[in-house]
């Protein structure tokens, strides 16, 4: 039971995370290649 509600409150905030996370990593590694080249 407990492992099902953590999930249910865990996942959708995971989920945001990486939607919104995935693409300011990218912007950063490519700022940061930029940089140093």
């Amino acid at each position: 039971m407990k492992t099902g509600i953590i999930t249910q409150i865990v996942g959708p905030i995971v989920d945001v995370h990486f939607v919104d996370g995935v693409p300011s990593l990218l912007n950063a590694l490519i700022i940061t290649k930029e940089d140093k080249s």
